[in-house]
């Protein structure tokens, strides 16, 4: 495994804080949308969202 430099780990926990806000907020809209079709692309936002959190957090050194 490479290690990050300090720099690159700070750019990575940055990212990390916009795709989990990213998810969340997506997440909510998708639930309470009237209108289907933004609900459902919201809902594929907030899934793509996780997954990039996900890998932002496994190449930290972090499980899942």
């Amino acid at each position: 495994m490479n290690m990050l430099t300090k720099k690159e780990a700070e750019l990575t926990a940055e990212i990390m804080i916009i795709e989990e806000n990213l998810c969340k907020k997506s997440a909510l809209y998708s639930r309470v949308l009237t209108d289907t079709n933004l609900a459902d692309k919201l809902s594929e936002i907030s899934n793509f969202s996780r997954k990039r959190f996900i890998k932002l957090f496994e190449s930290l050194g972090g499980e899942v």
